[in-house]
C-alpha cells in the first residue's frame, strides 16, 4: 500500500454560521443575535487551535462480499448497506485526518467555564472536521481519475451503517504508526477525538450515492444534522 500525508491550511476549511446554527438545533433565520455573536467569536478563535493533517493509502487487493470487506488479507464486519455500496470496487483507500489536540484542550476548558461557548466550540469544531474529511475524499478522488481513470464511493467509518467501531483497530493496522499524528486507544477511540477515519472504493463502475441517513442508527451524526 503506498501512502500521502498531507498538511493544510486553516482558512481552507472554513465553516459558516448558518451550518453551526443548524448543528445546534436552529433553522436558519431563527438563531438568536447573542448565539450569532458567539459563533462569530468561536469561528475566529478556532482557526488559531487547529492543526490540520489528513492522508490515505490504497490498496487492490480486495474482497467484497455481502456483509464483509478484505483489504490486504484483513476482514472487517461492514454489514450489508457499505458492503453493498462497495461492491463493485476494484480497491480502497484508507484514509485518517484531524484538525488537531490542540483544540480538543481547548474546547474542554471552554465548557468548564462557558458551557454555552463550549458547546458551539465542540460543533465548530466537529464541522471542520469533517470539511478536512470531505478534502480527502476530493484527492482520493483525484487520484482515482487521473492515475487510475476510475470512480470513487462514499466516505465510510467505523460506528456508521452497522460497521462496529471495533474495526478501528484492523483499520489503523494497514496504516504506518502515529500517521497523521493519529493514535487508537485499547477502545478503539481515536486522538486527537477531533479526528475521521475510513474507507473509500475506488472503481470503474462505483459512484457515490445519497447518504441512507433514514436507516443509520446514529441519530447525532453531524453530516445529517448540518444538513
Amino acid at each position: 500500500m503506498n501512502y500521502s500525508e498531507h498538511s493544510f491550511r486553516p482558512s481552507d476549511f472554513l465553516i459558516t454560521s448558518l451550518e453551526v446554527g443548524r448543528c445546534m438545533g436552529y433553522p436558519d433565520k431563527e438563531i438568536p443575535v447573542i448565539i450569532l455573536e458567539q459563533i462569530e467569536e468561536t469561528k475566529r478563535e478556532l482557526l488559531n487551535k487547529v492543526d490540520i493533517r489528513g492522508g490515505y493509502g490504497i490498496s487492490d487487493c480486495v474482497a467484497i462480499k455481502s456483509t464483509t470487506l478484505e483489504i490486504d488479507n484483513i476482514e472487517f464486519n461492514t454489514k450489508k448497506i457499505i458492503s453493498r455500496s462497495l461492491n463493485r470496487a476494484t480497491s480502497v483507500a484508507v484514509f485518517v485526518c484531524t484538525i488537531g489536540e490542540t483544540v480538543s484542550n481547548w474546547t474542554r476548558e471552554l465548557v468548564k467555564n462557558d458551557a454555552v461557548k463550549g458547546y458551539i466550540a465542540d460543533v465548530s469544531a466537529s464541522l471542520m472536521t469533517e470539511k478536512v474529511a470531505a478534502r480527502i475524499q476530493h484527492e482520493i478522488m483525484d487520484f482515482a481519475t487521473s492515475s487510475l481513470s476510475c470512480l470513487i464511493s462514499n466516505r465510510y467509518s467505523p460506528g456508521y451503517c452497522g460497521w462496529p467501531v471495533s474495526d478501528q483497530h484492523q483499520l489503523f493496522s494497514l496504516l504506518p504508526d502515529n500517521f497523521c499524528g493519529i493514535k487508537l486507544n485499547e477502545a478503539a477511540l481515536m486522538h486527537p477525538i477531533k479526528s475521521v477515519s475510513g474507507i473509500i472504493g475506488i472503481g470503474k463502475d462505483i459512484s457515490v450515492l445519497p447518504y441512507p441517513c433514514n436507516i443509520c442508527s446514529i441519530k447525532d451524526c453531524i453530516m445529517s444534522l448540518s444538513k
